[in-house]
């Protein structure tokens, strides 16, 4: 049984201290938990999507390289600094994404001439045949996914998932303070 749902024997002693067990939230018990259906819906939207990248002569490209990809299709030459702060990766994320990026001759490095501190991030001519023909693609699937959900569900999903995120937020920065 899940760790996070109630068991049986919540009243007695934890094993290891003697202390009464904490009793999980209510919202965890009224159903599974919420990071098995992300990671579910992530796992099924990104194994599709490398097929029909494989499918569409994407190859080599790895779904954690797509949205640097498409932030580059959308404005080349980005520093990395601000590519990582659009993917939300820290740098030490970034430099193996990126090495692969080169690697698969779809975008190289370069520093910056106005200020050599910088190095930005260029779509090589493959890279900017291949952001445009990966976004169609990835927006085709995310079409499909949304098959038969209504707008409004949508906007109710999208509504739940921003308040999640927002109540994440708050106590991430509650726990800070």
């Amino acid at each position: 049984m899940d760790n996070l749902r109630r068991r049986d024997n919540l009243t007695g002693p934890a094993p290891c201290c003697g202390m009464p067990e904490a009793t999980p939230p209510a919202s965890a018990l009224r159903n599974e938990p919420l990071h098995r259906f992300f990671k579910a819906v992530t796992q099924a939207f990104w194994q599709q999507g490398l097929r029909l990248m494989r499918t569409e002569g994407i190859d080599g490209l790895f779904p954690g390289a797509a949205p640097l990809l498409l932030h580059l299709g959308d404005e080349d030459g980005l520093a990395l600094s601000e590519l990582a702060r659009r993917c939300d990766l820290e740098s030490s994320t970034l430099t193996p994404i990126v090495d692969e990026l080169e690697r698969q001759g779809l975008a190289a490095r370069a520093r910056d001439p106005e200020d050599r501190r910088v190095v930005r991030l260029h779509l090589t001519e493959t890279g900017r045949a291949t952001a445009p023909r990966l976004r169609a693609l990835l927006l085709g699937l995310q079409e499909t996914a949304l098959t038969g959900i209504s707008d409004a569900d949508l906007q109710t999903l999208h509504s739940v998932l921003e308040r999640i995120a927002a109540n994440l937020n708050q106590a991430s920065h509650l726990a800070e303070e």
